[in-house]
């Protein structure tokens, strides 16, 4: 219950910081680092900074299978981000 209710804090309130929400709603901070709402934060995060090193590489010429080992991303998500070859 208290996810639900640190989870419509965090949407209702999207100006404060989290510090702000912790100290409103009185608990520690690794509480709110351990919702699902930031698990899922994190690991978008994750996801657009992995795709934005994958495109830096790939314009690099850096190889398909190098960017799949440093990043995770698959094959296919890294042939989607490769820029148009020009004729």
């Amino acid at each position: 219950m208290t996810e639900l209710i640190e989870t419509i804090v965090v949407y209702k309130f999207r100006t404060l910081t989290r510090e702000e929400i912790r100290k409103m709603l009185n608990i520690a901070d690794t509480t709110l680092r351990d919702t699902q709402y930031f698990k899922e934060v994190r690991e978008e995060a994750k996801q657009e900074r992995d795709r934005e090193i994958a495109t830096k590489l790939l314009a690099e010429g850096t190889s398909i299978e190098l960017i799949k080992k440093v990043t995770g991303l698959s094959e296919s998500d890294l042939k989607a981000l490769q820029p148009e070859k020009k004729s």
